[in-house]
């Protein structure tokens, strides 16, 4: 509960300016957002701490459907006693997939909240927004332990975004999952494959 206040008082502080500067929409907008991280192909090397350090860390976010508009501004968070980002550097020069998108970062209550901003190319239906971060810490035992995560999975972490158009501010929030390896993918269709062969089997049997 108290992790919780703590992320919902630090989204309403960072979003409530852009939402008193933009007008309401009038009607309902549809928003089908999922967000992604994949530890997968990050490195992770050990420490002499109790900490790991992790680089090639990517974040994704895919938008499927927006009814009136697109998407300006992303945020992701970063639990503090999970993460420390103070080795990733400037925020402002991490890239991104999408020209014009310029990073920052904001730490109260406990979170750090990894922001960015599109000034030429937002994010349109159909598309990715990623960026890749390097030289994050991490507590060694939130790789193995869920109940340390916010979210309660590891890897599960809030994002929230918001879309600017001619109808006014649109907000939706949602937690990330991680990114399946490719072995993973690779079992899951091998079962679907003999699965099927098993049905057509006994179908002219």
């Amino acid at each position: 509960m108290r992790k919780q206040t703590k992320r919902t008082s630090m989204i309403a502080a960072t979003l409530i300016g852009a939402m008193m500067a933009l007008p309401m929409a009038a009607s309902a907008v549809v928003i089908d957002l999922a967000g992604y991280v994949d530890p997968v192909s990050a490195t992770i090397t050990p420490g002499p701490g109790s900490q790991s350090t992790i680089t090639n860390l990517r974040y994704h976010l895919d938008l499927g459907a927006m009814s009136g508009g697109d998407i300006s501004l992303i945020q992701f968070e970063f639990e503090e006693d999970i993460f420390d980002l103070s080795g990733i550097g400037n925020p402002a020069l991490i890239s991104t997939n999408l020209p014009g998108w310029t990073g920052s970062s904001q730490s109260g209550g406990g979170l750090t909240l990894l922001s960015f901003t599109a000034s030429t190319t937002p994010l349109t239906p159909g598309n990715r927004f990623s960026f890749t971060l390097d030289n994050v810490l991490i507590v060694n035992a939130a790789l193995t332990s869920p109940n340390l995560w916010d979210e309660g999975q590891i890897w599960g972490q809030s994002f929230a975004a918001l879309g600017f158009s001619g109808q006014g501010i649109h907000f939706n929030g949602g937690s990330t999952a991680p990114v399946p390896e490719p072995g993973t993918w690779l079992l899951m269709g091998t079962g679907l494959l003999g699965l099927a062969m098993w049905r057509r089997h006994h179908r002219t049997a």
